[in-house]
């Protein structure tokens, strides 16, 4: 597959198969993440944490859902691999931190697009967890790192067939 399809063929999936992903497949979406752009080229005020223990996945779902009725009790949408990118929030530039975990989605969305991989960015639970003390125990963050993004990934359970056109105002000046 190359680029253009890749970015075609990436959907919001939110039904899973919950099979596994694969260690050569979770590898390349870390090093997609790894490859991401932030400012200045300073990753040091980012981190990666992959979930793939169904018992966390399970008790990230059970303590954000109640927040998102309208996601039901599965807000991860019950994907075998939660990639949480992480920022540790910066004063002066308040909105940097946020660009860059959103750039380093992004290469990780495209890139389990181009492997047959499903995904769907989330702000909601990273968001929630925010404020709860013993979820954020469960990602082992370091000092002064907050969740902003979720990447759910796994094999999609249904296939999709959405066509991307039209669907963003283009302005020609």
């Amino acid at each position: 597959m190359n680029t253009h399809e890749a970015i075609m063929s990436r959907y919001a999936c939110r039904k899973y198969t919950g099979e596994q992903l694969t260690e050569q497949e979770l590898k390349a979406l870390t090093d997609a993440a790894n490859a991401a752009p932030v400012a200045m080229g300073d990753y040091s005020g980012y981190e990666l944490v992959v979930v793939q223990d169904e018992e966390v996945r399970k008790a990230i779902d059970a303590g954000t859902a109640h927040a998102m009725p309208m996601m039901g009790d599965h807000p991860t949408y019950e994907a075998p691999t939660l990639l949480f990118v992480c920022i540790k929030p910066d004063q002066q530039f308040e909105m940097i931190p946020y660009c860059g975990a959103s750039c380093i989605a992004e290469n990780i969305m495209v890139q389990a697009a181009d492997l047959g991989l499903a995904s769907v960015y989330i702000m909601a639970v990273p968001t929630i967890m925010q404020g709860k003390q013993e979820l954020l125990e469960k990602l082992g963050l370091s000092d002064g790192f907050i969740p902003v993004v979720l990447v759910s990934v796994g094999h999609a359970a249904e296939e999709h067939k959405e066509v991307k056109a039209d669907r963003l105002k283009i302005r020609k000046i």
